[in-house]
């Protein structure tokens, strides 16, 4: 699901997904990212923020969190996935409208928010279902 965030904070758009039952989404292979570009190229308005966070600047590693910036996992085989190179002014993740690709960026970027929202039962950061079975 695609949110508006209210504000240009990495907390706004953790509180947006919030609001919808869900949490920060992040396509964590090349085929979740495919499938996902055919629904934003409906939809895409501004540059779509994922739940991807840079861990470490100088690693180049890709954490993934929970609602309040809670540390969940350290994601996996990254380099391919997202494009670029992380720095301490581009420490987020965009999915964007040239490619459908993803981006590391400024967390302040205007951008909507990729929210995933558990279908069967709470997923790995404890948020409940939204969706009956």
């Amino acid at each position: 699901r695609i949110v508006e965030r209210n504000g240009s904070s990495w907390s706004s758009a953790d509180d947006a997904c919030a609001a919808v039952g869900g949490r920060m989404g992040q396509p964590e292979d090349e085929a979740t990212l495919t499938a996902l570009a055919g629904y934003l190229k409906t939809v895409f308005s501004l540059p779509i923020l994922t739940g991807f966070v840079v861990g470490n600047v100088e690693t180049a590693e890709v954490a993934i969190v929970c609602r309040d910036n809670h540390f969940l996992a350290l994601a996996n085989d990254t380099d391919q996935l997202i494009l670029g190179e992380p720095s301490e002014q581009e420490a987020c993740v965009f999915i964007t409208n040239n490619d459908y690709k993803m981006h590391y960026g400024p967390c302040a970027t205007a951008a909507m928010v990729l929210c995933s929202q558990p279908e069967e039962s709470h997923d790995s950061c404890s948020v409940a279902p939204t969706c009956s079975s």
